[in-house]
């Protein structure tokens, strides 16, 4: 599932009391593997966000393919309650799955998982061919 680049010229995210990035600048090639990584609050989440068009940045562009299918996966799982931490986010990772992405945006993907489902959940991700980011 190739797709050409998204391209994302130097964004920034700004907040009237907080400034959570400025500047940032990438491009997201077809096969790439990314984590994102920063401190509680700095805007990793608003960056899946931004990446797949749900908000926009305080500043900047971003270029999206028209050909991009994301599959996105929030940080907090609020559907399928009655279930526990690690079968809503199966159960949700599969409905992703099954929309056959060819970018995958996990957010905290591990919060909810122990060993076993962490274990899984590597196995998934490195034997489905797609792009996938996380934070």
């Amino acid at each position: 599932m190739n797709h050409n680049p998204i391209l994302i010229n130097n964004i920034g995210l700004s907040f009237p009391q907080k400034t959570c990035f400025l500047n940032f600048s990438t491009q997201i090639n077809s096969g790439m593997r990314i984590g994102i990584i920063g401190r509680n609050g700095s805007g990793k989440s608003n960056l899946l966000k931004i990446i797949q068009g749900q908000i926009d940045p305080s500043e900047g562009k971003i270029k999206i393919p028209k050909n991009i299918v994301f599959g996105y996966l929030p940080q907090f799982i609020n559907e399928f309650s009655d279930k526990s931490g690690s079968e809503r986010f199966n159960k949700a990772l599969n409905q992703l799955l099954a929309m056959n992405p060819n970018i995958l945006l996990l957010d905290e993907l591990s919060n909810h998982l122990d060993i076993s489902n962490r274990q899984s959940l590597l196995r998934v991700i490195n034997s489905y061919k797609f792009n996938y980011c996380f934070a």
